[in-house]
């Protein structure tokens, strides 16, 4: 296989793949451990991811759009709500039928996550030759776009938002 034969890049990116989600398993248990939460099932990050981009969802809505069974999501959703990493509308009562989001603690968790991941990435990046620097500098945009299409979504605009609709004092 030469270097420009897309199954050798598939193949980088899936191992890259792998790496990531070795040290952001890792990671995650630092920074949950170091903010005092419980340790999250895979579920749980999994809802907690989907609400970072799509706040104000129902249960019913992130079961359909994460795959995971309804249920399970209910209680994930019941347990960060208990450990304040997410809350429900002031007007819904039952976690089933609310609308869900995070609160300021839940993002300030996925923040310092993605900052200890950041250095991470940062002492890997440092760790290779300046050419392969170099290579993955002008390949940044093709890897965002690449990010994006795996799935990748930022925080939602409104929990940057001066006004932002959660309590004080439930984040």
């Amino acid at each position: 296989m030469t270097t420009n034969d897309p199954t050798d890049l598939i193949r980088a990116v899936a191992d890259l793949g792998h790496a990531f989600m070795s040290f952001n398993i890792a990671i995650r248990r630092e920074v949950e451990l170091r903010a005092g939460h419980q340790l999250l099932s895979n579920e749980e990050v999994h809802v907690l991811n989907y609400l970072f981009s799509h706040p104000d969802s129902r249960v019913a809505a992130i079961a359909e759009a994460t795959g995971l069974p309804r249920i399970a999501v209910q209680h994930g959703a019941r347990k960060m709500q208990r450990l304040g990493l997410l809350m429900t509308t002031p007007n819904d009562q039952r976690v089933g039928d609310a609308h869900l989001r995070a609160t300021r603690a839940g993002v300030s968790l996925r923040i310092a996550a993605t900052e200890r991941s950041t250095q991470q990435v940062r002492y890997a990046i440092a760790g290779i030759s300046a050419q392969h620097r170099a290579d993955l500098a002008r390949a940044t945009p093709a890897l965002a776009a690449l990010s994006v299409a795996l799935g990748h979504q930022a925080l939602h605009s409104s929990y940057d938002e001066p006004d932002d609709p959660i309590p004080p004092d439930q984040g």
